[in-house]
C-alpha cells in the first residue's frame, strides 16, 4: 500500500475591506483569490521529501506534479487536509484542467 504524507501552504485572499475587525467579506470584495504556494510530500516508510512551489516551477507544473503523486497513492495522510488541503488542491486541479485524482 502506497501512503502519501502531504502538506500545502497557500497565499491569502487579497480583498477590499473598510474595517479591520469582525468583517464580513463578500465575494465581490475579493481582488485576487488565494492559491497554492507550495507543497511537500513524502511516501510513508521512504527517505526523502518531495517539494515544489510557484517559485521553483510554474504554478501549473507544480499542480500537475502533486496531482500525479496523489493519483499514485492508495491513501493520503494530512493534517486538516479533509477540510482545507484537499479542497484547495481540488480547486487547483479544476483550474488546471485536470480530472480529480483516482
Amino acid at each position: 500500500m502506497k501512503i502519501l504524507l502531504l502538506d500545502i501552504e497557500t497565499a491569502p485572499n487579497t480583498v477590499f475591506t473598510w474595517g479591520l475587525f469582525n468583517q464580513y467579506v463578500a465575494i465581490d470584495q475579493i481582488i485576487k483569490p488565494g492559491y497554492t504556494l507550495s507543497w511537500a510530500a513524502k511516501w510513508l516508510g521512504e527517505d526523502g521529501v518531495m517539494f515544489d512551489s510557484v517559485y521553483h516551477s510554474s504554478p501549473k507544473k507544480m499542480v500537475k506534479r502533486i496531482h500525479k503523486l496523489i493519483d499514485e497513492a492508495d491513501a493520503v495522510i494530512h493534517y486538516n487536509g479533509s477540510k482545507f488541503d484537499m479542497p484547495i488542491l481540488n480547486k487547483e486541479f479544476l483550474l488546471a484542467g485536470l480530472s480529480p485524482p483516482s
